[in-house]
């Protein structure tokens, strides 16, 4: 789907937890074979935060009807389970030098800048 996309001149965001890197490389190989710019991004916010939507999003599924995608984390596994989360995007931050790293603990006005700016260096040819 991304190659029809660019193909047709568009842009492609792919919003996506990203542990592992093989889809990542995927991407960026694709962007090349198109010859269009690769822009790859980590979102990070505070543990407790993302434990928080993470409770939240599970009750507004269960509200639906919907089940959680990691309905398998009970509440007393949770911290593991994003502790170890935050382990792998470190990880992957690491393994990539050109990961461009945004955290949004100090709001999403200040997030949206940063993002802002790195999209707009790379299009500059960063």
């Amino acid at each position: 789907m991304a190659d029809a996309h660019l193909r047709a001149g568009h842009d492609v965001i792919v919003p996506q937890y990203l542990g592992r890197t093989e889809l990542i490389d995927a991407l960026a190989h694709l962007a090349q074979r198109r010859h269009v710019g690769f822009v790859e991004i980590l979102v990070m916010d505070s543990g407790s935060a993302v434990t928080e939507r993470f409770r939240e999003r599970r009750v507004q599924l269960s509200t639906s009807g919907r089940p959680h995608p990691q309905a398998d984390v009970g509440e007393r596994g949770l911290p593991a389970a994003i502790t170890e989360a935050f382990d792998r995007l470190r990880s992957v931050e690491t393994a990539r030098a050109r990961t461009h790293v945004i955290t949004v603990t100090d709001g999403i006005d200040s997030a949206d800048r940063a993002l802002r700016e790195v999209v707009s260096l790379d299009e500059g040819g960063e």
